[in-house]
């Protein structure tokens, strides 16, 4: 049983362990009340209720008012009011191991209401509903119980695989032998293969994945294929600076010309990094890798914010997105600090700052980068902070002030 405490031993006689307190340590009124015309006990065993206060000041409370409790038994007193045994939420796993071990106290229905339901913690659910998994225990061992570490070497092995996986794809569309493993030959019907035959029904039945999907597998063997003695795709996945997730991400990109930069630009990103890299100076919408010569390289600047200061940026950052047109935030962040700079920082602070940015941009063009697009870019920002009209820069101003630093 609860350890039921006796919160103001002066006004309240000791009670008998189970049973319910005396009215009078709660207010005459409410005790008159109840005595003549008991309310209808709407509470259960197991209800969560929220603590509203004791009705007459308690020596020794065992509650604060907002206290989440639980109810561990119904009752009612001699003058008919309802009282409810509880222990605090929190304690209720507890008592129901041993009564014994928890301190509870007995409240009048008066002093509580029901307790609003809680949020559903998808974290705390996810913990409890893991059991232990002995083939996952054992790889966690071998990457001393490092979550993030493991997790990083099944992200390899799952992309070694899906190379392996595209390799089996290119045998089995090559000469059509799929067509050996069952009833997959075209359905054609006036002049048109029909949608979900051949190839596709193949791949459904036994990959469960669609046509198109499996093709794609094959795209990135074969890129890697093609390169012959160019690279040593057993090396590479193996060197630890690289391996099979950026490979991945190079796949559909890699060709005998750049196949040496992106391996070293590899090496020198974290794949996140590279990822981008590839989106941005090698993916131009025609499925293969081009090369256009020196390229601007970008630069990742990481910021870490608490969560609450988290939600206030990135809800500028969105707003500010809004009015720029734009969700690139590398732009918006851009044109933030410059127009802050722009308005608060003193006029050689800031020219500085834009001495230091024509001065990488004119060792750029010597290097034989076209900067071009960089010196637009600017522009446009400059124009936007300014407010456009008759101090906005035109390309061509921009070029000519770069030729000057020179």
């Amino acid at each position: 049983m609860v350890k039921l405490t006796n919160s103001k031993a002066s006004t309240k006689p000791a009670l008998a362990k189970g049973k319910p307190k005396a009215a009078v340590a709660k207010p005459g009124k409410v005790a008159a009340k109840a005595a003549a015309k008991p309310a209808k006990i709407k509470y259960a065993e197991g209800d969560e209720l929220l603590f509203n206060g004791y009705a007459k000041e308690q020596e020794n409370p065992v509650f604060a008012a907002d206290d989440r409790l639980t109810v561990t038994k119904v009752a009612r007193d001699e003058d008919g009011n309802e009282v409810l045994e509880c222990v605090k939420t929190e304690d209720y796993a507890a008592f129901k191991e041993d009564e014994n071990s928890v301190e509870g106290d007995q409240v009048f229905a008066t002093e509580v209401k029901k307790a609003p339901k809680e949020a559903a913690d998808p974290y705390k659910e996810l913990a409890a509903s893991l059991t232990e998994d002995e083939k996952l225990t054992a790889f966690l061992a071998e990457h001393d119980d490092d979550p993030l570490a493991a997790a990083n070497a099944a992200q390899e092995a799952v992309a070694e695989n899906m190379f392996l996986l595209g390799g089996c794809l290119a045998k089995l569309y090559s000469d059509r032998a799929y067509l050996e493993y069952g009833d997959y030959a075209d359905t054609v019907v006036e002049g048109k293969t029909k949608s979900g035959s051949g190839w596709e029904k193949f791949t459904d039945e036994n990959f469960d994945m669609n046509g198109r999907k499996a093709l794609s597998f094959i795209s990135i063997y074969r890129n890697f294929n093609r390169l012959g003695d160019k690279i040593d795709l057993a090396e590479i996945s193996s060197d630890k600076k690289i391996g099979w997730v950026k490979l991945g991400a190079m796949a559909n990109y890699v060709n005998e010309e750049n196949v040496e930069e992106l391996i070293e630009t590899a090496r020198t990103q974290n794949a996140v990094e590279f990822a981008q890299t590839i989106k941005t100076d090698y993916a131009h919408g025609t499925g293969e890798a081009t090369t256009s010569g020196p390229r601007v390289k970008r630069t990742t600047l990481k910021a870490v914010f608490y969560e609450d200061a988290g939600a206030h940026v990135t809800n500028i950052i969105n707003q500010v997105g809004k009015k720029l047109n734009t969700e690139d935030y590398g732009t918006i962040l851009e044109f933030i600090i410059i127009d802050w700079a722009h308005n608060s920082l003193g006029e050689k602070e800031f020219g500085t700052a834009e001495k230091d940015r024509k001065k990488k941009l004119t060792e750029l063009k010597k290097a034989g980068v076209d900067t071009a697009e960089r010196t637009k870019a600017y522009d446009d920002i400059m124009a936007m902070v300014n407010g456009g009209g008759d101090d906005e820069a035109t390309g061509e101003d921009a070029e000519a002030e770069t030729a000057d630093a020179e």
